[in-house]
């Protein structure tokens, strides 16, 4: 039967049915039915998985639809990426995931603030305005809130990823940090003591495994 792969982590001994491994590698599996819904619950199920494994050690968490033919599909992929994971996996090591969401009604034409408005004047300043429109990535505004928050932060966090998107006839900046796990009270105190306009709306979220920061392993 086919099997979905949740994450990867290293073996301890311990056997379990719905875990497969080599000598030094396992990974967290459920069955799959070709004609099996992704949706919410089933979704939700399999990050809880992650979440629970993650709890007790570090993981590699795998993008939901990961599935593989059979147990033999699954060790090779072990096997083949060993080193792979085992350096993310010291990457990892003690580390979660924080997320920070902050979101505002942004006008088309937002003005920038004003430490920025000389730095980004004239055609230059137009084309970043453009360019809104055609790129998914953060806007001079949102850069300038990213590194605010970035650098209030600094310290208690040692990488950081920024996105962000229109939502909700607004924007929304979601900046994700990978954070030693003994800290991650404080980042969350550290985060709401951050000052932001009345028209800002922010929310801290986690710990939580790091999906952010695995660029996709397994795929």
């Amino acid at each position: 039967m086919k099997r979905l792969l949740h994450c990867v982590f290293r073996h301890d001994g311990t056997d379990n049915p719905e875990v497969v491994h080599n000598h030094r590698l396992a990974v967290a599996t459920s069955p799959w039915r070709d004609k099996e819904s992704p949706d919410v619950g089933r979704v939700l199920a399999y990050e809880k998985v992650i979440a629970m494994l993650h709890a007790t050690r570090t993981v590699v968490p795998l993008r939901f639809g990961c599935v593989v033919e059979d147990q033999a599909q699954i060790l090779r992929l072990l096997d083949e990426r060993e080193a792979e994971f085992e350096q993310l996996l010291g990457r990892l090591e003690g580390l979660v995931e924080m997320g920070m969401r902050a979101w505002w009604e942004a006008p088309p034409e937002e003005p920038l603030p004003a430490d920025l408005t000389g730095a980004l004047t004239g055609p230059g300043a137009r084309y970043l305005s453009a360019a809104r429109g055609r790129h998914a990535g953060l806007t001079p505004v949102e850069e300038w809130w990213a590194d605010r928050i970035c650098g209030l932060l600094d310290g208690l966090y040692v990488q950081q990823r920024r996105e962000a998107r229109q939502a909700s006839e607004g924007r929304l900046l979601s900046l994700h940090f990978l954070v030693p796990k003994a800290s991650a009270k404080h980042f969350r105190d550290r985060v709401r003591w951050i000052a932001f306009p009345g028209d800002m709306k922010s929310l801290v979220s986690g710990p939580w495994p790091p999906y952010s920061f695995v660029d996709h392993a397994g795929q």
